[in-house]
Parts: structure tokens; C-alpha cells; sequence
């Protein structure tokens, strides 16, 4: 077994057939899907214990709704010990064909990365693929706000800054997991951000420059419902309360909070301009107004100067 791919399902029965047959299409076929349902109250327990009769690498797990924390540490526990990657797959998102092959290989050839990443377009609601999601990252370099590099590690210069990364294009190496919950239930949402960091200071996250996942945005998404501003706070929060901080490390973070207001100024005028560009003028108008929003913190300068 090369890889379990720990999928939490709640209510996802419009979805769930097409990200399982997503999975089931990998041209890596060394992998185990295990389907964790929230205490679903529609169709997904009947949906996916259809999907684990007629494939025996599918498994599927029932739980009261717990949330989507609960559900991931869940799957990663009932997965098997002996798949050396892990990958957390959400149940109304696309994997690419040859994503699991690509990240599989990219870390076999990184021994000594904690995970490989790769990059997201938004799937519309007619299943037509579009704009890059995240298509420019932002880190802390020389003590400036700067453009990442597609091709370069993700590290906390990076993360301390914003969380750039969606759970279905980060392969992990299970032994980096280093809890059996290394998600916190009680953390709403940036769950996974808060993930991220910790996993960044055990090593660099590889970045593979490829699109690897079809991201479906829609009113039920997390990052749609939530208080961004509320949960980047929260964030921040964790982040310097994370135990044997070192100078570098409490530096990036004050850092990653100081310009956090100037990274959001800019990557909401990339999402204007991405808009635009497929002719959504609403969506780019709603962009452009939350620019605004954050413009009055960033303070003099672009990304790049001094600061």
C-alpha cells in the first residue's frame, strides 16, 4: 500500500460519486480510500458503502457529526500503518489522474521533505475546470513581503503569512504526523492551516508547479462561511502560543501577522483580475471591494520593499 487518501464526507451526496471515481482513475493504483460520513442526514452512508462494495481498496466509516476535524483524525486512524503517504481528500473536490503518481514520486525523490504539493483550478458548477485557485503565493523574505516562486519548498516563510495549500494537493509522509489528531476539533475552520505550520517546522514542503486538483466552490464551503479575519486572528494566536518557538521562528510569525493585511490587499486584486479575465464581473467586483477593505492596512509599499 503506497497511499491512504482519508476523505470526510457530511451530506456530500451530490459530490461524492464523482470525487471517489476521481480517486478510483489515479494511474497510481497502490492506494486505500477510506470514507469517513459525519452523520450524514441525506444520501452520502448509502452512496459510499455502494463505492466500498464494488471496490474492495474502499472503506468506509460511520460516525455521529462531529465535524470535519474529528472526521479526518478519524480516517487517519482507521488507515493503514504501512501506507508510507497520507492524503486528505475532501469529498466535493477533483483529484487530476495522475496526482497521487506525481506527489508519490516527488517525495520518493525527496527523502527528506515532509510533504509535496501541487496547485488547484476551481471547478464551476457545470464541471467546467478555471481560474488557478492561490494562483500566487506570497513569503517573508530578507524581512520583506515577496512573491513565492511556484517551484519553491513551502516553509513557515510562507505559512506564517497565509495559508495557501488545500488538503487535496498536500501528500504527507505519515511519519511526520507525529499525533493520531493532528487536526484540532475545536478550531472551526483554518484547521488545516493550523496543520500546516506545525507540520513546516518538522521540514519544507516540496512544491510541485502542476495542477493536481479541482477545487469546487460553492455556499457550503468552509473558507465561503467562515469569519476569515476571525480565524486568521485565531491563527495568528496559535501560532505564537506553538511550544519551542526559536528566535527565527517567533520573527517569521510577527512578520507573517505584520503583513498579513498587504497579502490580502494584493491576492484579493489577483482575484479581481482573475475574474475579469473569465468574465465574472460580480465575483471580481466583490474582490475588489474586500481590496479596499484591506487597503488602509498595509502601509507604505509594495510587496517586495521594505517595511
Amino acid at each position: 500500500m503506497k497511499v491512504s487518501v482519508i476523505m470526510p464526507a457530511f451530506n456530500a451526496e451530490r459530490y461524492l460519486e464523482a470525487a471517489a471515481a476521481s480517486v478510483i482513475a489515479q494511474t497510481l493504483g497502490d492506494w486505500e480510500l477510506v470514507i469517513v460520513d459525519d452523520g450524514s442526514s441525506d444520501g452520502t452512508p448509502e452512496i459510499a458503502d455502494g463505492l466500498a462494495r464494488r471496490d474492495t481498496r474502499v472503506r468506509v466509516l460511520h460516525q455521529d457529526n462531529r465535524g470535519v476535524s474529528s472526521a479526518r483524525n478519524a480516517g487517519l486512524r482507521a488507515s493503514s500503518p504501512s501506507a508510507p503517504y497520507v492524503l486528505f481528500f475532501d469529498a466535493d473536490d477533483l483529484l487530476k489522474p495522475e496526482c497521487l503518481e506525481v506527489l508519490a514520486g516527488t517525495l520518493d525523490a525527496h527523502p527528506e521533505a515532509v510533504a509535496a504539493c501541487g496547485f488547484a483550478l476551481r471547478v464551476e458548477s457545470d464541471g467546467s475546470w478555471t481560474e488557478q485557485i492561490e494562483g500566487v503565493r506570497w513569503g517573508i523574505s530578507r524581512g520583506r513581503l515577496v512573491r513565492w516562486p511556484d517551484e519553491a519548498p513551502i516553509t513557515l516563510a510562507v505559512l506564517a503569512v497565509s495559508n495557501p495549500l488545500l488538503p487535496g494537493f498536500v501528500l504527507i509522509r505519515r511519519d511526520s504526523i507525529r499525533t493520531e489528531e493532528p487536526f484540532d476539533p475545536d478550531v472551526p475552520y483554518g484547521e488545516d492551516w493550523l496543520f500546516w505550520l506545525r507540520l513546516s517546522r518538522s521540514g519544507a514542503l516540496v512544491s510541485v508547479p502542476r495542477i493536481l486538483l479541482g477545487y469546487r466552490r460553492h455556499g457550503q464551503n468552509a473558507s465561503v462561511r467562515a469569519d476569515v479575519a476571525c480565524w486568521r486572528r485565531h491563527a495568528w494566536a496559535q501560532m505564537r502560543s506553538l511550544p519551542g518557538l526559536t528566535p527565527e521562528e517567533e520573527r517569521l510569525v510577527r512578520l507573517g501577522e505584520k503583513f498579513g493585511a498587504r497579502h490580502d490587499f494584493y491576492a484579493n486584486l489577483y482575484r479581481t483580475r482573475a475574474a475579469l479575465r473569465q468574465g465574472r464581473v460580480q465575483e471580481a467586483w466583490r474582490a475588489f471591494v474586500r481590496a479596499l477593505r484591506h487597503r488602509h492596512g498595509i502601509g507604505g509599499g509594495r510587496p517586495g520593499e521594505r517595511s
